[in-house]
């Protein structure tokens, strides 16, 4: 994850993490080559919800008023399929499925920090 995190910041995006278990090391992570200027780092420890909030807060920073609106905007920008929360009852929230090969993680993972990134300048929706 941390390598993924520096690729994206080197390549000058600016990149999020919610770390929902307070186990993210930024002194491994700058060693690793993560401009930590870049990161948008946000603790938690152990509160999976107020954790999935905060990931909410973060998608509507990027100016979405729904994570089925983030989810077709990522799909038709990015190709990239994620379910929203409105599928299965829990809004403000996103599904990611690990049924594939860990190269598509990966080019998918690239592909949703680049549309995060791109989206990072849009205003918040009130």
């Amino acid at each position: 994850m941390t390598r993924a995190l520096a690729a994206a910041a080197v390549r000058g995006e600016a990149v999020a993490l919610v770390d929902a278990c307070d186990t993210f090391d930024p002194a491994s992570a700058a060693a690793q080559g993560l401009d930590l200027s870049r990161l948008l780092w946000v603790r938690e420890s152990g509160d999976a919800p107020r954790a999935l909030k905060a990931f909410s807060l973060v998608l509507q920073a990027g100016g979405f008023a729904t994570t089925a609106e983030f989810a077709g905007a990522l799909l038709d920008e990015a190709r990239v399929a994620v379910t929203p929360g409105e599928a299965f009852d829990a809004p403000g929230f996103v599904r990611i499925s690990y049924a594939t090969s860990l190269e598509n993680l990966r080019e998918g993972s690239r592909r949703l920090l680049d549309f995060v990134a791109r989206r990072a300048s849009t205003p918040v929706v009130s």
